[in-house]
């Protein structure tokens, strides 16, 4: 694998921490917050995260397209 390969599969297994991270983050201030909009606004932002990290787990878990050692 070159070394851009490597350096790509890294950034995007980053962007998936990221992105579950954040999922985690909005589903715990949602329960902390009343206002019904807020509430609303925070869990679509969990889907959406969590939607994200789904698919960059499995760019992650399937590579590049080429071969990994």
């Amino acid at each position: 694998m070159s070394e851009t390969s490597d350096q790509l599969y890294y950034e995007i297994e980053d962007l998936f921490f990221a992105a579950d991270h954040l999922a985690g983050v909005a589903r715990d201030l949602a329960k902390e917050v009343e206002d019904p909009e807020i509430k609303a606004v925070l869990n679509r932002s969990r889907i959406n995260f969590s939607s994200s990290a789904l698919v960059l787990e499995k760019i992650v878990k399937e590579g590049l397209g080429d071969e990994r050692d």
